[in-house]
């Protein structure tokens, strides 16, 4: 219990350290859409747009939730503008580092080139359940 204790502490004082005003982009494709269940985690984020990634990805329909691999696909999603409190939310909520992956890409949004964060997928489930580029039209949640 003292070990838990200790962590949560160290998470507090984490939070007072960090600058309050560092910001990161974050690409989403899936459930942190606007309008989908978990978009309530990008409450105090700012929406900069639609964007499209490069053709490095697929996407997988796991039920719940999609999940992006590596492809040859072009995803369809949106960049926020998220600040670092956000952004840990954001790790635990995808799993990073044991169900998900963050990694920087380049996207576009507006006729620019920007660097994001993307999720990707670590599991190895056999992958039977690829969508289609048009992917929108078959998102259930």
């Amino acid at each position: 219990m003292h070990v838990f204790r200790y962590y949560i502490e160290l998470l507090e004082k984490k939070d007072k350290i960090q600058p309050k005003n560092k910001t990161e982009l974050v690409f989403v494709y899936g459930s942190l859409k606007a309008g989908f269940h978990n978009n309530r985690y990008l409450a105090d984020a700012k929406l900069l747009g639609k964007s499209i990634s490069p053709p490095r990805f697929a996407l997988l329909d796991l039920g719940a939730f999609p999940a992006a691999i590596r492809g040859d696909h072009i995803l369809t999603g949106e960049i926020y503008e998220v600040d670092a409190k956000t952004m840990r939310n954001l790790d635990r909520l995808e799993g990073n580092g044991y169900l998900y992956q963050r990694e920087l890409c380049p996207f576009r949004i507006g006729g620019k080139q920007i660097k994001a964060w993307i999720y990707i997928y670590l599991r190895d489930d056999g992958f039977d359940s690829v969508l289609e580029p048009n992917h929108e039209k078959h998102v259930t949640w």
